[in-house]
């Protein structure tokens, strides 16, 4: 990342970053070597979202397990940056409404 064409303390406030690794108040360096090993890793294993061992991929049916949605049926739509938790879409009066839902609260529907 180019920190001249970019703020610090914008990438602190990013979705899901706590801080920036620094070293005596700079930035911490990290070669491209481990940079591309890192994204290798990343590119074999679906990080989005996993329920019970498995990826969630967008369109998987999942049931609600615990809360006011509890039994009801709904569609993965993608993980949320906060703590576990998950976009899904349940239908509510005749149309699909988006919710966000602990994971935790999830289970997958048999195919």
């Amino acid at each position: 990342m180019d920190l001249t064409r970019v703020a610090l303390s914008s990438v602190n406030w990013a979705p899901g970053v706590i801080r920036v690794v620094s070293f005596g108040g700079k930035p911490a360096l990290v070669p491209d070597k481990v940079i591309q090993r890192l994204q290798d890793r990343l590119a074999s294993v679906d990080g989005k979202a996993y329920l019970g061992g498995l990826p969630l991929r967008p369109g998987d049916r999942l049931r609600v397990t615990k809360g006011p949605l509890k039994d009801m049926e709904a569609i993965f739509d993608q993980r949320l940056s906060s703590e576990d938790r998950a976009r899904v879409f349940i239908e509510l009066l005749g149309r699909l409404t988006a919710c966000q839902i602990d994971l935790h609260c999830l289970r997958r529907v048999a195919s």
